[in-house]
């Protein structure tokens, strides 16, 4: 809290009668002669406001004896009790703003365990499914090793014609067929690999969208 003029004044006297005594002395003379020039004596007032002022100034006397002296707290004392004061409703306000932030913080707290529980449990579930779909793509590396006999087997299949392919599986399949009836069974087996061929080349060389409208086709129940 600022200081009054009259606080500061104290000080100010005070300091200088430590740093420079000399001037003091100077300015407590000044003063006393002010005062006693300014002043007036009772003789000097008329005779009727005499007796009233001898009669206010005996009761002013008696009231003073009869009434305990305050006591007198130096400034020092003053000044540090305001710094108390001061300082502890800073610590009070601070406590209140803590306590706050306490609260502020378990919330958090909280809600950032609930996030990492939804977080474990996602993780759990996500690596589930990379270990299916790490399954799937062994399969399909499986099926694609192109140095498995039924892989080697296959590409040597897509290499042959129509009427090789037709031919290589009478052969394997069907070797103690009649003549009369291996020719109609060629017959079918040629129609039939003819058009999965060319569907093939087909489907090749289509875009994705179109891809997709061929398997629908085919595999629509």
């Amino acid at each position: 809290m600022p200081l009054t003029p009259k606080e500061r004044q104290k000080l100010y006297r005070e300091r200088l009668k430590e740093v420079n005594p000399e001037k003091f002395k100077l300015q407590q003379k000044q003063n006393a002669e002010r005062t006693k020039r300014n002043r007036k004596r009772i003789a000097e007032y008329p005779l009727s406001d005499q007796e009233i002022i001898r009669k206010q100034w005996r009761e002013r006397k008696k009231k003073s004896k009869k009434e305990p002296k305050p006591e007198v707290v130096p400034l020092e004392r003053q000044i540090l009790t305001q710094k108390r004061n001061y300082n502890r409703r800073v610590i009070y306000r601070l406590k209140n703003e803590n306590t706050k932030l306490e609260e502020e913080l378990k919330k958090y707290k909280k809600s950032l365990k609930k996030i990492r529980q939804r977080l474990n449990r996602s993780m759990e579930k996500n690596k589930k499914l990379l270990e299916i779909i790490e399954e799937k793509n062994q399969m399909i590396r499986s099926f694609e090793d192109r140095s498995s006999p039924i892989a080697k087997k296959d590409k040597a299949l897509e290499q042959m014609t129509p009427v090789s392919k037709t031919c290589a599986y009478i052969d394997q399949n069907l070797p103690s067929i009649r003549p009369e009836e291996r020719e109609s069974v060629k017959k079918v087996l040629l129609e039939h690999n003819v058009i999965v061929g060319t569907i093939k080349d087909s489907y090749k060389s289509k875009n994705t969208q179109e891809k997709r409208l061929i398997k629908d086709f085919f595999y629509q129940k």
